[in-house]
């Protein structure tokens, strides 16, 4: 384990060393949004919809950015539903997050090939392990300031939401008025 110092130029001048020491430099890398950053948003597409998919799209994120007061971005997969119809699977990220993001892998000496939703990375390894069963599973990730949970059915995200508590929450919930002394086993 590694402790990184609370300053962003210290965790920085760490993580470069740690980068070049192993030979990382220039590798290719696919950088992951947290929560925080990406709205996942499924549209169903009913079958007698005449429009091309990239229409439907951005119709959809016209609505968006009418209601957002920050740029943004998005991007999309066309996925087949366990029916046989079709839906489309969107990121939307504020692009000040996308870029900040971005920004420290490049300078930490990586080749940015692709940014994505970190619950769909999540999502994505788990399904790539086998999770082909007919049962809806549950992903959850538990990060220190907050919990991302993805339910997905057969290779379908179904439900994504990041939740504003993770593990940072515990002590504070263990010594809370009412907490038993065996509650913290």
């Amino acid at each position: 384990w590694v402790r990184l110092p609370n300053d962003e130029d210290g965790r920085r001048r760490v993580l470069t060393s740690f980068v070049e020491r192993n030979g990382w430099r220039g590798l290719p890398t696919v950088v992951p949004l947290g929560g925080k950053s990406v709205m996942l948003h499924t549209i169903d597409i009913d079958s007698n919809d005449p429009r091309r998919v990239d229409r439907i799209v951005a119709m959809e994120m016209e609505q968006f950015n009418g209601l957002a007061d920050e740029r943004t971005v998005s991007d999309y997969s066309l996925q087949t539903t366990p029916s046989g119809g079709r839906c489309v699977f969107m990121a939307v990220g504020r692009l000040e997050d996308v870029d900040a993001a971005m920004r420290m892998r490049t300078d930490l000496g990586f080749d940015v090939i692709d940014v994505i939703p970190g619950a769909s990375a999540l999502f994505n390894s788990i399904c790539s392990l086998g999770c082909r069963t007919g049962r809806p599973y549950a992903c959850v990730d538990l990060g220190h300031d907050g919990t991302e949970v993805v339910v997905g059915h057969r290779r379908h995200v179904v439900f994504a939401r990041r939740f504003p508590w993770g593990a940072s929450a515990f002590p504070e919930a263990l010594r809370s008025p009412g907490a038993e002394d065996g509650d913290a086993a």
